[in-house]
């Protein structure tokens, strides 16, 4: 009978009996908070980029006219660099603890400072990457 089988039934049988032998129970599916949290971060990482790109680019411009509108650009991005840190923060607030797993944050380098996470070596923000 197992002849007749391809590779892939065998593997499927060979993980179902692992499963059961383990008493291993299925993962939960992310909840949709940590795919907003990884959204807002990777918004935020993308504006600080920016950020660290036109303070660069404002040190080699000549013209007064493109400076002002670098700096303007530059009042821009902190706004939206601090709107996007309300809205993860309030995120964090309210999920009650459901996106951040053993008490570490859920989405690297995104916690809050009051987090049981933020001051130990067990917070991803606090680790080295």
């Amino acid at each position: 009978m197992r002849q007749n089988l391809d590779r892939g039934h065998i593997i499927t049988i060979m993980l179902a009996q692992m499963g059961q032998a383990f008493a291993l129970q299925p993962d939960r599916p992310a909840n949709e908070t940590i795919h907003e949290l990884k959204e807002l971060q990777i918004a935020r990482t993308a504006l600080v980029k920016d950020r660290t790109r036109l303070l660069n680019r404002i040190k080699t411009q000549a013209l007064s006219l493109t400076e002002r509108h670098s700096k303007a650009r530059l009042a821009q991005i902190e706004r939206q660099l601090a709107a996007i840190q309300t809205e993860i923060e309030t995120r964090l607030r309210g999920d009650d603890g459901k996106a951040r797993k053993g008490g570490s944050c859920a989405t690297p380098s995104i916690c809050l400072p009051s987090s049981p996470c933020a001051s130990t070596s067990r917070c991803r923000k606090n680790t080295r990457r």
